[in-house]
Parts: C-alpha cells; sequence; structure tokens
C-alpha cells in the first residue's frame, strides 16, 4: 500500500538504486560508517556550465535591494534567473508566493561545483525571511516544489502557512537529485488532508535534510511516498509535535537517521496513517536494512516511537522512554516529557506551534552530547561545515555540553551550551582609502559583547595591511567602535569584515552588511596658479593605484562650466599611475573640479580664472564737452556695464567718475563728467587699471546768455 501520497506528485518511474555498504565503528554501535555512497556524494567533478556565478538578490519591497544588483522582488523570478553555481540571497521580509524549481543542472555531468544556494540572507536575524504559504488547498498547495533539478540547496528560511508541503521533492519522471535542505524552521503547513513538512517521493537520490525545525504541521513531518527511493539523509533535525508521524518511510526508500530529536507528534486524534516517531511501512518482503537509525531520540510519540520493519542490527544508541522496541535502542527515562527536553519550549509568547517556539535543550537534556559524529558517516567531505553547523548558524558543532572534557554532537537541531555567534549587520563606512586611518569605524549587529578581534577578510585570508585597534562595544552587545589604520600597500577591493568573540566569529559570507571596500584616491595636480579668461592649463589626473587591466575611465566634472571647463573624462592606461588633461578657462570665478573613478576615491581641485587685464587703444570722439557720448576701445574689458570704473581725470591730479552706459570686452561707452578736464581716461575693471594713451579734450561749455533788446528792430 502507498502511504500518504501526495495529490501533486506525478506517476511513478523507474529508478536505479545502490546498495550501501556500512562498517560497525569500533567499541559499538554508535559510530556506523555509511560508506562508499553514490559518486555524486564522493566527487567533486568539474563545472559543467561555463557561467560564471553570481549573486542574486531578493527584497519584497525595496527595488534596489539594499543598493544591491541584481535585485528582484519575488523568490521565484529571482530562481527563474538563476544558473549554474549561483547564490540566490534573500533580504529579510515576508514573501506570500509559491516557488517552483524545475529543471535546474539537469544535465548530465552536474556537481557540486553547479549547485544553486537559495538561502536567507546571512546578515538577517535568524527566523526574519518567511516564505507564506500563497495557496491554502492541499492540491498543489506546496511552498516549494522540486523537479528535475539536481544540486539545490535551501537554507535558513521560514516557511509556514502553506496548505500542502513545504517543500515537495516531485517523483519518477520529475525526480531530482542531491538536494540539501539546511536549517530551516517548517511549521503550520499542511492540513488533516495532506502531509505539510516536507515530501519526497520516488527516486531522488542524496537528499540531505540537516539541522532543521519541522513542527505542528498537518499528517507528517517527513513523508517518503511512493515505492522506492534514495538514499536520504536526515542529520540532526528536530522533528516534534506533527499530527501524524514524524518521519513515515515507504517500504523501499533508503532512508538513514542521524542524531534527530523526534518527539512528541502524533497530536491529531485517531490512528489511520500512524502517530509515531519513526513509521515504516511494512511489505511481503520487509527490508529493515533500507533504514538506518543511529543515535536518535524518539520519545513522547503519541502510539510509539518506532513501528513497523526498520530496526537491526545495523543501527545503534537510539533512545526511547523504555529502550524495548528492538535492537539499537537503549532506555532514556522520562524523555517523553518536554520539560526534560527543552528549556523553555512554547517560546517567549508562551504559546505553543507559533514562530517562536524554542528547541533550545534543557541543562541535563538527554539529547546532550549523545550523538554520532556525522563527519564519519562517509559523505562529501565538503558536507563537513554543514554538519558543524546548527539551526543558528555555521560552526556551532560539536560542543562540550556535559562537562565531560569531550566535544560532542548533540541530538537534534540546535547545539547545547552555545551562545549565539556574533553577526554584523552594518558597517560605517562601508569604504576607506589606502594609507588613511579611520579613527571611528563602527559595526552594528548583534552579540558583539567581548569583542576580542576585529578582521578583513580577503580572499578568505586576514588581511594584514588592514588593522583594528582600540575596540570597544556598548552594554547591550550591538555596537562596535574600532580605529581602522588601512595601510599604503593595502590592494584595492572588497573585504568582508568578521567580529571574533569568545562564542566564535561572525559569519564571513559577503553581505550588503558586512563588506567593506578598499578605495584608491584620486589626485588633480594643476600646473597652473591659476588661470586667464580664454587660457588654458595642463592637469594631470594622478591613482595612488595602478590602473587595471583594461585601464581607469576616470570621469571629470567642473562645479561651475561658466568659470572652467574639462573634457568628459581621461583614460588612464593599465598599469599607469597617471594621466595629462586640460582645464580651458572661461570667466572669472572659482569652481571646484572633480575627478571619480570605479574603485578609487573622488579627488578634487580648485580652479580660479581671473579676468585679463584691461587695455585702452582709443576713444571716440577724441574730444568733447560735458555730457559727450565717448566709446572706449580696448581689450580686457568687462561686459556688465557697472563692472567696469572709468574715470576722466580731474582737477588738482585727481579723477572723476563716468556713468558706464554699454559694456563689451572690447568698448565701453560713457558721458563726459563735469569735472573732467584734458587729459587721459582710466578704466579699472577686477582685472586691472589702463590708462590711455593719450589725452581726451575737454572743451569748454558756454557759461553765459546772449539776449538783444529791444526784442524787436524797426
Amino acid at each position: 500500500m502507498r502511504t500518504d501520497r501526495s495529490p501533486d506528485q506525478l506517476p511513478d518511474a523507474p529508478v536505479t538504486h545502490s546498495p550501501v555498504q556500512r562498517e560497525q565503528r569500533a567499541g559499538g554501535w554508535r559510530h556506523v560508517i555509511l560508506a562508499l555512497r553514490l559518486l555524486s556524494l564522493w566527487l567533486v567533478s568539474p563545472p559543467t556550465f561555463a557561467h560564471a556565478a553570481t549573486l542574486l538578490y531578493v527584497h519584497p519591497t525595496d527595488p534596489t535591494c539594499q543598493g544591491q544588483s541584481p535585485c528582484y522582488q519575488t523568490i521565484q523570478a529571482a530562481v527563474d534567473a538563476a544558473q549554474s553555481g549561483d547564490t540566490i540571497r534573500i533580504q529579510a521580509g515576508t514573501y506570500q508566493e509559491q516557488v517552483n524549481i524545475s529543471g535546474k543542472n539537469n544535465v548530465a555531468g552536474a556537481s557540486e561545483a553547479d549547485r544553486i544556494l537559495l538561502e536567507a540572507d546571512p546578515a538577517a536575524p535568524v527566523g526574519s525571511v518567511i516564505l507564506q504559504g500563497a495557496v491554502s488547498q492541499c492540491t498543489n498547495g506546496y511552498a516549494i516544489r522540486l523537479q528535475q533539478s539536481k544540486f539545490i540547496t535551501i537554507r535558513g528560511l521560514t516557511i509556514t502557512g502553506a496548505g500542502g508541503q513545504a517543500i515537495s521533492l516531485m517523483g519518477g519522471n520529475n525526480q531530482n537529485a542531491a538536494i540539501h535542505i539546511e536549517r530551516n524552521r517548517i511549521f503550520g503547513n499542511g492540513s488533516p488532508e495532506c502531509s505539510g513538512g516536507i515530501t519526497i517521493a520516488r527516486g531522488n537520490p542524496d537528499t540531505l535534510i540537516v539541522n532543521n525545525l519541522i513542527y505542528a504541521n498537518g499528517r507528517n513531518g517527513i513523508t517518503f511516498i511512493d515505492a522506492d527511493g534514495g538514499p536520504h539523509y536526515l542529520v540532526s533535525n528536530t522533528i516534534h509535535g506533527n499530527a501524524w508521524s514524524g518521519v513515515n518511510v515507504a517500504r523501499s526508500h533508503e532512508v538513514h537517521l542521524v542524531n534527530n530529536l523526534i518527539t512528541g507528534n502524533g497530536t491529531a486524534s485517531g490512528s489511520t496513517g500512524g502517530r509515531f516517531g519513526v513509521k515504516r511501512e511494512g511489505s511481503t518482503s520487509p527490508q529493515p536494512a533500507g533504514i538506518t537509525l543511529l543515535n536518535n531520540l524518539l520519545c513522547g510519540n503519541r502510539l510509539g516511537e518506532i513501528d513497523g520493519p526498520a530496526l537491526d542490527a545495523t543501527d545503534g544508541n537510539n533512545l526511547t522512554p523504555t529502550g524495548t522496541e528492538g535492537p539499537g535502542v537503549s532506555a532514556s527515562p522520562g524523555c517523553e516529557v518536554p520539560a526534560n527536553l527543552f528549556a523553555n519550549l512554547n517560546g517567549p509568547d508562551t504559546q505553543p506551534n507559533t514562530a517562536d517556539d524554542d528547541f533550545t535543550l534543557a541543562t541535563t537534556s538527554p539529547a546532550i552530547d549523545r550523538g554520532m559524529d556525522p563527519r564519519t558517516l562517509g559523505l562529501n567531505p565538503s558536507f563537513n561545515p554543514l554538519f558543524e553547523a546548527d539551526f543558528s548558524g555555521e560552526g556551532r558543532r560539536p560542543r562540550d555540553g556535559n562537562g565531560s572534557g569531550t566535544a560532542e554532537f548533540d541530538l537534534g537541531a540546535l547545539e547545547a551550551g552555545v551562545t549565539a555567534r556574533p553577526t554584523v549587520t552594518n558597517l560605517n563606512p562601508t569604504t576607506g582609502v589606502h594609507g588613511q586611518t579611520i579613527t571611528l569605524f563602527t559595526v552594528t549587529g548583534e552579540r558583539l559583547g567581548g569583542a576580542t578581534a576585529l578582521t578583513f577578510l580577503k580572499d578568505g585570508t586576514p588581511d594584514a595591511a588592514i588593522t583594528a585597534t582600540n575596540l570597544s562595544v556598548n552594554p547591550e552587545g550591538t555596537q562596535l567602535t574600532a580605529s581602522v589604520t588601512l595601510a599604503a600597500t593595502a590592494t584595492l577591493g572588497s573585504r568582508i569584515v568578521t567580529v571574533t568573540t569568545p562564542e566564535g566569529t561572525s559569519d564571513a559570507t559577503a553581505t550588503s552588511g558586512n563588506t567593506f571596500t578598499v578605495l584608491g584616491q584620486i589626485t588633480l595636480v594643476p600646473d597652473f596658479v591659476s588661470l586667464v579668461e580664454g587660457q588654458s592649463g595642463g592637469l594631470t589626473v594622478q591613482l595612488s593605484a595602478p590602473a587595471p587591466t583594461g585601464g581607469s575611465t576616470v570621469t571629470l566634472e567642473s562645479a561651475n562650466t561658466g568659470i572652467a571647463t574639462v573634457p568628459a573624462s581621461v583614460t588612464v592606461g593599465a598599469g599607469a599611475t597617471s594621466a595629462p588633461t586640460s582645464v580651458t578657462a572661461v570667466f572669472e570665478g572659482t569652481t571646484n573640479l572633480t575627478a571619480s573613478a570605479t574603485g578609487f576615491a573622488s579627488g578634487q581641485t580648485v580652479v580660479t580664472v581671473r579676468a585679463p587685464i584691461p587695455s585702452i587703444g582709443s576713444f571716440n570722439p577724441s574730444s568733447g564737452k560735458v555730457g559727450t557720448s565717448v566709446v572706449i576701445f580696448g581689450t580686457g574689458f568687462r561686459p556688465t556695464p557697472s563692472a567696469n570704473t572709468v574715470r576722466f581725470t580731474g582737477p588738482n591730479s585727481t579723477w572723476v567718475a563716468a556713468t558706464v552706459s554699454a559694456a563689451s570686452s572690447t568698448s565701453l561707452t560713457v558721458s563726459v563728467p563735469t569735472g573732467a578736464i584734458t587729459d587721459p581716461l582710466q578704466v579699472i575693471t577686477s582685472g586691472g587699471t589702463a590708462i590711455s594713451p593719450g589725452h581726451f579734450i575737454v572743451l569748454p561749455t558756454e557759461d553765459f546768455q546772449l539776449s538783444v533788446a529791444p526784442a524787436t528792430i524797426v
């Protein structure tokens, strides 16, 4: 009988299936090596596609993704655009949509090098990326569905409210391969009619489900349907309080359960479909060797902990309340009581089955230090960081949780005795110029208290050319300040900033919140002090570091082109550190010139343009009475009448000002002022003073009136 077949699965198709070679580890069943699996788990083959891996960003409301590009506003749009090796980074927010991952990496020879990562932004708080179900009914009510795809990872999401499965792996002709489901919170999905956790149909070899919280879903937490499939690996998950069974396995799927906490399942009334921790479908030819249970705790599941042909001599170190289920099971009395396992199961809101349910282990939990080392399972060594992570972050396992002096793995998705590592969410400033010191560098994040190091990583290695001193953290542990010195030898480019505390080091995955860029400096060097209107001067663009391959295009801009102009750009050749250009003076005044280029801090200089020194060539007429209009010809005059002062010679070596009624750069029109006498004229502008080479002759003005009397003559 097929169990819990999902309404959205297509018919079965044959699938090739390999046996598992197992070995017992010395000293008992605790360490069993599941070795020599499919080559896809062992080997990392060359990339299948000629594609440079791209980081794609998603934000539900910000079309710029907080200044990142390329930016998408739905997860599905980013998935559609993703290619081999890409990472889809989902920024904090709620996304109400269905995500269909179809036909990705579906070619012969696809490998780990082609893996597409769909992840919550590492800089966002855990749980802040929420995929809300968009379809309320069971049929086709999935939140995420995968079909005909290989080497896909789904990491760090909260998935809730889907009418059907949170994650569905289709089978048969639509089956997938090497799907990883990591560090997700999956709750409140499905219904009494269909499972709401994770459903895996026929085939789907090399599925890895690790460090997930799977709780309060309709029917089963994890369901394997159709006749056969796998191998599948369930490692370090907490599977709690689902309506039917925690894990339901069809008769011929090959499933390996390691270090899981499977508790309190079977919350729905009745018994149809099972209400167990692990349920294995029976058949006329049972194959208990097809399901391996190593170091799991199964407690408090309503109708029993293990049902069906599941246990044999290959299983070991599992815990149940009584230990009577069969081979490889020991008793852990009281483990069926949630308070004995978890410190605060209902979380801050004190309500069960909500987004803040807290599966942190109680200090005396029987799950502490009871796991095997999953790095010894014989899987691809590149998976070890996945096993060393827990639900909250990377690098958290193993720890010494019971004071034995030996670091060991806990059971479930959360490692005990670990304060969450620090996180870095923002830097200020985000850029700096080599050769300079940033006296106040601010890091914003969480759990920064006790910081011992602020490190700038270049290509994954600490950059010795950047040093941080005078570290100080506020009492809340949310802000760190330091003085950061960028040596002149610091190469240009981005760095990942990490903070180290006694609890660990923040994530070294590049995000918009932890990336710092070292810039070069542009310097503008003019070969003049000032320019006269109409004159050109030389300008050298200098870079503090050689231009990269292809050269650097430096954009030039004048703040006021009415004063001085520059070319739109100049190119500094590859490997060079300077290039010449020019400045053309237009009109007197000062203006800022700015030069900018990718990878360099902008440079500025101030250009001063002087008015030319005026000169007087002639005037017309050369003589006249007071009030006569005179046109003065010359050069360097100002085009605005009021910007020119014209003076005639006055008595006793004085000057008498004349009113300028019209002006151009070569002529001025004035009237002879009262008091003027014969002598040179003078023109004064901001550029200087000019005196005419000849004298203007002031003619006398009649100062009497002739009258005749009598008025008439006879």
